[in-house]
């Protein structure tokens, strides 16, 4: 098989595999299963309803 074939190939299942992560990211994030406050560093000062102060514990 071409040299160029085959950098393709892998282009294209690395970019397939790129975005079916991306696509997993959103969907966590829209059913709320992602604390975006974890690991900010204003999180402490934060006003967020949904900040959570115990977010290292759970990890």
């Amino acid at each position: 098989m071409n040299e160029t074939v085959q950098y393709i190939i892998v282009g294209v299942v690395l970019f397939a595999a790129a975005v079916y992560i991306a696509m997993k990211l959103v969907n966590l994030h829209k059913k709320g299963k992602v604390d975006s406050c974890c690991g900010c560093t204003l999180s402490e000062n934060c006003n967020k309803k949904h900040n959570k102060k115990d977010c290292h514990e759970n990890h």
